[in-house]
């Protein structure tokens, strides 16, 4: 029995666990702080420790070199399972090895160049980490690959009609160039607008990723043209017909649907979509990075360990310093330092305050305190008390630091310390919770900043090719509806499904920009053929005859980009599984949903089809004998 004469904060109340504290001159998130936690771990390691002690480096510096390398084995993992995915549906919607091997090679010769090229660009500055390189490569594949498959499927079409086939190459090309530069100028252009927020990720993210989709934009239109111009009839071989997505019976009846009923079919489809989008509006996002980790990492298991001993707040304290007033009156910084900690000890969410009137914390009884005082009194100025008059104080929080219960108990500090200091004395906040507070405030700023450049900039360019503001503008509002939409699936399937504690952060940004940009392809290639049938025909012909020669190809290539963006899920981090979920989801709702009912729907209803680029429309839009007539319903 050893009786508690001055409890020790830093020693757990049943005495079996104790903390040992490492200051780290560094943010937690930097390369400085990974050496120092990779150094501290080493150290631990190698000591000689008792059998059966149990022995952990955890904390906010901790979990930010787990969350590092959890991100590098991600990378790997997510690189094969995309590559693996696109040869895998390559093949079942080709049914031909060659098409499918000259395709993947394309993009990933695409993937090759970009790599080199941001690689090139960190040499100039250019910073491109590990997170920003999973989400550029997958999302290149996946745009490559579909830009390749909607013109592979129009050359397709120009052989079957019994063109010349270099002659059929060079149409092909002609007839889909202005839909694929439409959907590149999209996707470019909305990513791009990520480098207008502040927050580091997302800015370095806007960078890299035009770089990325121009290479994948430059395979498209030069090497999976020439390589159908030399390969021609053979890039079909065995020459089966494609395998595209209910090409035979699903489109034709959906198409005589959409076409009969436009209003019914737009009402339906937007209360699907709606009813889910309610929910994504109140949403509240979780900034524990705790959270996206599995207890594999010994940040995690330390950090179980600290609860089964203390607050969750203890691995990662808040730190307020007093300052006092530029004008060196003369007070007390001592009674000042009492005062705000006896204000802040009873506040909601504080678990314990250690300062200079109470360096043993909440625990430590008067007498126990001016004993440690008298004994260390030194030290414990030393620890507490600063220069030219400052103080500070440690804060235990009862919630987990990154948690958004930490950082409404962190706001609740700052309005109880500007109340309770002294006119003139001014309180500074700092810690793992005070940084990620800062990081909310920032990124919701960048999300509205980044929504409303993404949404303008791809608005003017379906506006250039279709040159018809109302159907433009329908285009973009419906890819936002299907981003709300995803987004509240997505919660309800990790907060309701799989019993998580919310979506992470930074999920918002990244499928919002995605959807709006990536989305709004299929909307584009459905909609650049309906603005060419709309020449010939009255707008419910027009729309019936776009559904049925896009919808098996559209479809194909939204599989495509859901299997190539929900790749992601295969990582270690909870932030990529459900954005791979999200993603994939989202690309499924657009392919399926939006373009094939809303777009047509919307199109019948207003009898608007929009005007093609071109004079009197896009060169070789429709190969010879192509356009049989259809019933007019």
């Amino acid at each position: 029995f050893h009786p508690p004469i001055c409890p020790n904060p830093l020693v757990s109340p049943d005495r079996s666990a104790a903390l040992a504290v490492v200051e780290i001159p560094a943010n937690f998130v930097t390369i400085r702080s990974a050496r120092v936690v990779d150094h501290v771990r080493r150290l631990v390691r190698e000591a000689p420790w008792p059998a059966g002690l149990e022995v952990a480096v955890t904390g906010s510096a901790a979990f930010g070199a787990d969350y590092a390398a959890a991100s590098e084995n991600s990378h790997r993992r997510t690189l094969w399972v995309t590559v693996a995915a696109v040869l895998a549906i390559l093949l079942v919607v080709y049914r031909a090895p060659l098409a499918a091997g000259a395709v993947l090679g394309s993009i990933t010769l695409a993937a090759l160049v970009a790599h080199h090229l941001l690689t090139l660009g960190v040499g100039f500055g250019m910073h491109v980490g590990t997170a920003e390189r999973i989400f550029v490569f997958v999302l290149l594949y996946g745009v490559g690959v579909d830009y390749s498959l909607l013109y592979l499927s129009r050359f397709r079409e120009f052989l079957q009609a019994g063109g010349d086939p270099l002659a059929a190459a060079a149409e092909a090309l002609r007839a889909t160039a202005p839909a694929i530069g439409a959907s590149a100028g999209t996707d470019i252009a909305g990513l791009a607008m990520l480098s207008a927020a502040q927050f580091k990720i997302f800015q370095t993210t806007g960078k890299a990723v035009p770089v990325a989709l121009l290479v994948a934009l430059a395979a498209a239109l030069t090497l999976v043209p020439a390589t159908a111009a030399i390969a021609h009839r053979r890039l079909f071989w065995p020459g089966r017909k494609m395998g595209l997505i209910g090409e035979g019976r699903l489109w034709p009846r959906l198409a005589g649907v959409v076409t009969r009923r436009p209003g019914l079919v737009l009402a339906a489809a937007g209360a699907v979509l709606i009813v889910p989008a309610v929910r994504a509006v109140r949403m509240e996002f979780v900034y524990d990075t705790l959270t996206a980790l599995t207890e594999q990492y010994d940040s995690v298991r330390g950090a179980g360990m600290v609860r089964r001993h203390w607050p969750p707040g203890q691995a990662a304290p808040l730190t307020v310093l007093i300052r006092p007033p530029a004008d060196g009156a003369e007070r007390d910084i001592r009674e000042v330092s009492r005062r705000l900690t006896a204000a802040l000890e009873n506040l909601a969410g504080v678990a314990d305050v250690r300062s200079f009137s109470q360096p043993l914390g909440s625990a430590g009884k008067a007498g126990l305190t001016r004993l440690a005082l008298l004994a260390a009194g030194k030290k414990v100025a030393a620890a507490y008390l600063g220069r030219a008059g400052s103080a500070r104080l440690t804060v235990v929080l009862s919630a987990p630091p990154l948690s958004n219960a930490a950082m409404s108990t962190l706001r609740r500090i700052r309005q109880t310390a500007r109340s309770a200091l002294p006119e003139g004395f001014r309180a500074d906040i700092t810690g793992a919770t005070a940084e990620m507070a800062d990081v909310r405030a920032v990124t919701s700023r960048d999300f509205l900043r980044v929504a409303g450049l993404a949404l303008g900039a791809i608005f003017l360019i379906v506006l250039a090719l279709l040159r018809d503001a109302v159907l433009s503008a329908f285009m973009v509002a419906s890819t936002v509806l299907s981003y709300l939409a995803t987004l509240g699936l997505t919660w309800a399937f990790f907060v309701l499904g799989c019993g998580q504690s919310g979506l992470d952060w930074k999920v918002e940004v990244f499928l919002f920009v995605v959807m709006v940009a990536v989305g709004q392809d299929y909307n584009i290639f459905l909609a650049a053929r309906l603005a060419e049938e709309g020449r010939r025909a009255p707008p419910r012909r027009a729309a019936r005859e776009a559904i049925i020669k896009t919808g098996g190809i559209i479809s194909s290539a939204g599989l495509i980009m859901a299997a190539t963006l929900g790749s992601l899920a295969a990582g270690e981090i909870t932030l990529l599984v459900q954005l791979g979920f999200a993603f994939a989801l989202g690309m499924l709702l657009d392919t399926f949903v939006v373009r094939p009912l809303l777009l047509p729907a919307f199109a019948v209803w207003t009898g608007r089809t929009g005007r093609p680029l071109g004079h009197g429309g896009i060169r070789g839009a429709s190969p010879p004998g192509g356009d049989q007539p259809l019933p007019d319903d």
